[in-house]
């Protein structure tokens, strides 16, 4: 009787076991499945936010995702009697030629707009030396005009010399 109460037993201790990593199996396959979705809604998501609207507007318009068009060229490009492995690494050595790219063009940006910064800087700078060589130059101007001026005056006064005639000489 004993035997078989550890027999019962056991089976019941086995069928409890059985149940719970089937439920865990399910469970974790379940998760799984879910992160896979959610990583290519991201990878889909991130396709289509960095792509541009003009490429795609005669291919398929609203009648698919645009990554679709992407796939199909990259495919054509590298051939279908590939393995996936193959295909895999392909695809994202052309992922990381395009990131290097992107990157490269990031820092040109930068060291445009530091450019571009620097000059504008230098132009606001000259701009200044030619309002203030523009005031001078007024400056020089009124100063001649007073100095003209003068000496007109000068020149119309009597001296003792010209024994009082007031005439101008030309």
């Amino acid at each position: 009787m004993l035997i078989s109460f550890a027999f019962i037993v056991s089976i019941i201790v086995m069928n409890l076991l059985i149940s719970i990593m089937s439920d865990t199996y399910a469970n974790v396959k379940k998760h799984a499945e879910m992160d896979w979705l959610r990583r290519i809604v991201n990878d889909v998501l991130e396709i289509d936010s960095s792509s541009s609207t003009a490429y795609f507007k005669g291919l398929l318009g609203r009648l698919g995702p645009k990554w679709v068009p992407l796939s199909e060229v990259w495919m054509d490009e590298h051939g279908r009697k590939r393995r996936k492995d193959q295909l895999h690494e392909a695809r994202d050595a052309d992922i990381n030629n395009i990131k290097a790219q992107v990157s490269e063009t990031k820092a040109q940006v930068a060291e445009t707009k530091a450019q571009v910064s620097d000059m504008t800087k230098r132009v606001s700078d000259m701009t200044k030396q030619v309002s203030d060589i523009n005031k001078q130059i007024l400056s020089l101007q009124q100063d001649i005009g007073r100095l003209t001026s003068i000496l007109l005056a000068n020149n119309s006064e009597p001296t003792a010399a010209d024994g009082g005639n007031n005439t101008t000489r030309t």
